[in-house]
């Protein structure tokens, strides 16, 4: 029998996945190198925990913004009820989390056995490479955006077509490495909004895909819950409990850090993991 990711290790990858899911790091990235660089058990299907256990961030996501989410939803419920929209706030944010969602699932749809191949690392040792790559080729974009960005707009100026471009911008973060909050907080500073912001629409952006995501995958798990050790479920429930909790506290951080300090931080630690992983795979030829 195959060795099962134990309660602490599990435990750990929560607080991994928590940690690094909201700054702009990669935490599929991260996730993925956690058990080589740790020497822990693989998860039996990676890609499939690392999503289910994303879940656990989405919690944070609508508490810390359920004021938020209840204003759409009544606002939704007013848009249906009329059959079309006005320029009321909570109307256009409701329809922009839309617009801005669906080129993500497409997309994902499109490429999911692709990126499924990537994220196993043992039989796949070329992901290694792209995600060394990607952490540090689009830090080096976050970088340049960050500092050419105007930063004059705030949320009440998107139009639709700002919400369509984070949203491709969120597509593209199906690449491990990229990161969806740096691609979406990227794509926000492009239109001209301001760190605070584009991070706070980053952050709404993330329930609807990531609900979606994490359902599908674990529907297919239980179709054949066979599939994972008893153990493996026990530890992935801990790790997304432990993600919900750690990944609430870097909501607020990440929101009052942004609203005076650059993304210099976050593309130095990409630059540092990205030349590690790089550096791994070469070591490994």
């Amino acid at each position: 029998m195959n060795e099962v990711l134990s309660v602490p290790q599990s435990l750990a990858l929560g607080v991994i996945q928590g940690l690094t899911e909201f700054i702009p790091v990669s935490s599929t990235a991260h996730l993925l190198i956690a058990p080589h660089l740790f020497d822990l058990p693989e998860p039996t299907h990676p890609h499939a925990f690392d999503t289910i256990i994303q879940a656990g961030t989405l919690l944070p996501v609508l508490l810390y913004f359920r004021r938020d989410w209840l204003r759409m939803l009544r606002a939704l419920g007013r848009v249906v009820g009329r059959r079309r929209a006005t320029r009321d706030p909570d109307e256009r944010l409701a329809l922009f989390l839309l617009f801005g969602t669906l080129p993500a699932l497409v997309v994902g749809l499109l490429v999911e056995r692709w990126i499924e191949g990537l994220a196993d690392l043992n039989h796949h040792p070329l992901g290694m490479l792209v995600i060394g790559v990607a952490l540090l080729g689009f830090g080096l974009v976050m970088l340049w955006v960050d500092r050419r960005a105007r930063r004059t707009r705030v949320a009440e100026h998107m139009v639709a077509a700002d919400a369509w471009f984070i949203g491709f911008g969120q597509a593209l973060a199906v690449i491990p490495g990229v990161s969806r909050s740096g691609a979406t907080i990227t794509a926000g500073l492009m239109t001209g909004l301001t760190r605070e912001d584009a991070a706070r629409f980053s952050f709404l952006l993330y329930a609807p895909v990531m609900a979606a995501a994490s359902g599908w995958k674990l529907l297919k798990l239980l179709r054949a819950p066979e599939a994972l050790p008893t153990a493996e479920w026990i530890g992935m429930a801990v790790a997304t409990v432990a993600a919900a909790i750690v990944g609430y506290a870097c909501i607020a951080f990440l929101l009052r850090y942004l609203r005076h300090r650059s993304l210099d931080l976050f593309v130095f630690w990409r630059a540092l993991v990205g030349a590690l992983l790089i550096g791994m795979f070469f070591a490994q030829r």
